[in-house]
């Protein structure tokens, strides 16, 4: 956000009995990178209400509580921000709402904005139905407002945030109590020339009532009746005793790869024992190797303490209790991430997709990030809390820096690339388009990559340029490093320069001083399918060339100067891998609060065993012994 502006929240009674009007004011009061005042419309609160309210203001906050009898009175006496929220004591907001819903009211320059919302509940986990299909846009105007009138609420408050001028133009002496109903709603919905759209369920409303979701079962996947059958042999026998002490890895989408990879051949330097890895890999020992859906896996993955994954976790796959997930992911973002980003073409086929992901997040015990320096992005993104957050660093990133100086694992890959010792090498990595998704390979557009070829030729004999494409295009590029079984981390540690787009190994490659070119000639588009973190692309804009024909000349008169030295510093890694191997296992090595030695544990096992008529015995026994 480049400026600060004002945001007035005016606090209503909320139309039922769920409402808690601390706890809605607390989560205002959690927001980041906003200005805010909260105003409460106590006209039609309780006394009792009031008072908590007041005894809390107290305490912990400053708050205005006005006694005006309609809404534009409110807004006229009592509020001064530029921008205005209505919500009840039945809503909590995330952390980021304020700071999204701003970038994207300015942005998409709308008189208002509205995003999405998820039902909360004291014991269980969040509902995110994501029911409207007009998100995945940016905005709606003209007929398409229309819209907006068949929302499952259509009332003026919740999740939206509107200009302050727009709303007191379209709102006369509605009641505080009035502004629920659908004449309000629709007539501001038909005053606005554009509304801005955020796909993302940055609101809950909590309710008592069980919310229909048999549409959130979770589809299936390989040898589902097995996983199924495993899960529940596996919950019975968890159901008191804690889960046996195996950390299992996912790899990267069961590659043997990237910080998965890393992180495990240095744990297994610590611990060897109840240590596995799903993969088909023949790199991984046998020892460690379990093949991805099969009886054992299912086994090993529903009795582990610790999984660790490297992207998004399968739905079909539940989570036990007492488990705990570690998510690595793959890299420091540029592009938008999951919330940030409207992922149109995404959406558009896969209406499931936001939701599914929000599941999946909601299920990860904590975060590996690289850095300190990426922390906002993914609390953002990913809504998570900061509590979540692990900033020890990229294992990958960790064993750059270990084989920087091997000069002899540096010639050991030159030879199996078979590069002359005395050549530069130019390695280019370019990752995928949203715009691409779900097409043909005949309907792709890949005139966004570069034609390595003719860089070739524009470097001559003392360069050898190397090309391998984003896993999500298979082999399918002449140019590509097909058939080849070299790590990625391996081939930046031979390259003299990185050419690249939008891809995360910029910042591994920053890491190590190693001089990168982002070749990006499709800005515009590329921004509208996913986009990019403007404050990043800002820093990063020294280093971009549109042109194919610049990118020879960049290559040859590169230095490390001040703009490259700035964005390593910003992103450098925190590189404790040690640490956080020794969270790992302190998490892995955890009891449960009743220790199975207890007597109490083993009479209470016992007991589950024991056939129904005989526990109905025992427990009208032990009720007459306590009426003695």
């Amino acid at each position: 956000m480049s400026k600060l502006e004002k945001v007035s929240i005016i606090v209503l009674p909320a139309p039922n009995d769920t409402g808690n009007i601390v706890e809605c004011v607390k989560s205002v009061q959690s927001q980041v990178n906003a200005s805010f005042e909260i105003i409460v419309a106590s006209d039609s609160f309780s006394s009792e209400e009031l008072s908590r309210l007041r005894a809390y203001k107290n305490h912990n906050c400053f708050m205005h509580i006005s006694t005006e009898k309609n809404i534009r009175d409110v807004v006229l006496q009592s509020t001064s921000g530029d921008y205005l929220m209505l919500l009840t004591t039945d809503a909590r907001i995330e952390p980021h709402t304020l700071e999204m819903a701003l970038d994207r009211i300015r942005l998409t320059k709308s008189d208002f904005v509205i995003f999405d919302w998820k039902y909360s509940y004291a014991s269980r986990k969040p509902v995110y139905l994501n029911e409207n299909a007009f998100f995945g846009q940016h905005y709606l105007e003209d007929d398409n407002r229309d819209e907006l009138l068949k929302i499952k609420f259509p009332c003026l408050y919740g999740s939206k945030l509107y200009n302050r001028e727009f709303l007191l133009k379209h709102i006369n002496d509605e009641t505080i109590l009035a502004s629920k109903c659908n004449a309000a709603w629709n007539k501001v919905v038909m005053g606005a020339k554009r509304v801005g759209l955020l796909h993302a369920p940055l609101l809950s409303i909590r309710t008592k009532e069980p919310v229909n979701d048999k549409a959130l079962c979770k589809p299936k996947g390989p040898n589902q009746d097995l996983n199924r059958s495993t899960y529940k042999l596996m919950k019975s026998r968890s159901a008191i005793e804690s889960h046996e002490n195996i950390i299992l890895f996912m790899g990267f989408d069961y590659r043997y790869v990237g910080n998965s990879r890393y992180l495990f051949e240095n744990l297994i330097k610590t611990r060897s024992d109840n240590v596995y890895f799903a993969t088909k890999s023949d790199m991984v020992d046998e020892r460690f190797r379990i093949e991805p859906y099969s009886k054992a896996f299912f086994e090993i993955f529903y009795g582990a303490k610790i999984v660790i994954f490297e992207s998004w976790v399968p739905s079909f796959l539940l989570k036990p209790k007492k488990a705990i997930w570690i998510q690595m992911w793959h890299g420091q973002p540029l592009k938008k991430l999951l919330f940030d980003s409207e992922e149109p073409e995404i959406t558009t086929r896969r209406r499931d997709h936001k939701r599914h992901k929000y599941n999946d997040t909601c299920r990860w015990n904590y975060l590996l990030i690289d850095g300190e320096g990426s922390r906002d992005y993914f609390e953002r993104s990913f809504m998570l809390p900061s509590n979540k957050i692990l900033p020890y660093g990229y294992p990958r990133i960790q064993y750059l820096f270990s084989k920087k100086h091997d000069l002899e694992h540096r010639e050991t890959v030159r030879r199996v690339l078979n590069v002359p010792s005395d050549a530069k090498v130019v390695l280019y990595l370019s990752t995928w388009r949203d715009y691409n998704y779900g097409r043909t390979q005949n309907e792709q557009d890949f005139s966004y990559l570069l034609d390595v070829a003719s860089l070739q030729e524009d470097l001559g004999d003392d360069y050898i340029v190397i090309s391998r494409e984003h896993v999500i295009f298979g082999s399918s590029s002449k140019n590509s490093l097909a058939g080849i079984r070299i790590d990625t981390q391996d081939l930046l540690l031979v390259a003299d320069y990185l050419i690249t787009d939008y891809s995360s190994v910029m910042f591994d490659a920053f890491a190590i001083n190693l001089p990168v070119v982002l070749f990006v000639n499709d800005f515009e588009k590329y921004a509208k399918s996913r986009g990019v973190y403007e404050d990043i692309w800002i820093d990063l804009l020294s280093f971009v060339c549109s042109d194919e024909s610049d990118v020879a000349s960049m290559v040859r008169s590169y230095e490390l100067d001040v703009d490259y030295r700035q964005v390593a510093r910003r992103f450098r890694s925190a590189s404790n891998q040690k640490e956080f191997i020794k969270f790992i296992i302190k998490q892995s090595n955890k009891r449960n609060h009743k220790q199975n030695s207890s007597v109490k544990y083993r009479l209470r096992r016992a007991f589950r065993k024991l056939p129904h008529p005989v526990k109905s015995l025992l427990r009208r026994v032990r009720a007459f012994c306590r009426t003695r």
